[in-house]
């Protein structure tokens, strides 16, 4: 995230000093709100990538009872990331990051709808706790993308 406001993605051929391809959040969520599918759910395992979040860490997390039809028929856009606008562990010596080891594990082994808020709660103390024995300090965020579509409770996973 530079003093721009703004966090970005950095492709394979970007270079530091030419933001000629770096392709912004704002860019990214503006397309987000036109895909024509009622829910959405970004899931962003990068460094610095809070700044999808406007005012850093969000506690949107919907504490109402709903139908599961509420949440697949109410237009969702929700992020969770890996952390907040700081450098995340890329690999702690188990194949993936921190955060996708335990966000694929709790996946894998889920057989339930899952909201996505769940999801969040379940592994963010995991991936707190397994990040400061590795010394860091990393710890995930939540939220809906309100200025870009989000108006329903959640985004849900549902099982095959």
């Amino acid at each position: 995230k530079l003093d721009m406001g703004d966090g970005f993605w950095l492709p394979q051929d970007a270079e530091e000093v030419d933001f000629t391809n770096w392709i912004s959040n704002s860019t990214l969520g503006h397309k987000l709100k036109k895909i024509k599918a009622m829910n959405i759910l970004v899931m962003s395992d990068s460094c610095y990538s809070g700044s999808w979040l406007t005012r850093g860490k969000s506690n949107d997390i919907n504490k109402e009872k709903r139908d599961l039809k509420d949440y697949l028929n109410i237009k969702s856009r929700v992020v969770i990331t890996s952390g907040g606008e700081y450098p995340v562990l890329d690999d702690a010596g188990i194949g993936h990051s921190i955060f996708a080891k335990i966000m694929i594990d709790y996946l894998t082994n889920n057989s339930q709808p899952l909201k996505a808020e769940e999801l969040y709660i379940a592994t963010s103390d995991d991936i707190k706790i397994f990040s400061e024995k590795m010394g860091h300090k990393q710890i995930p965020l939540y939220g809906g993308l309100k200025q870009y579509g989000h108006k329903g409770p959640d985004f849900v996973f549902l099982p095959r």
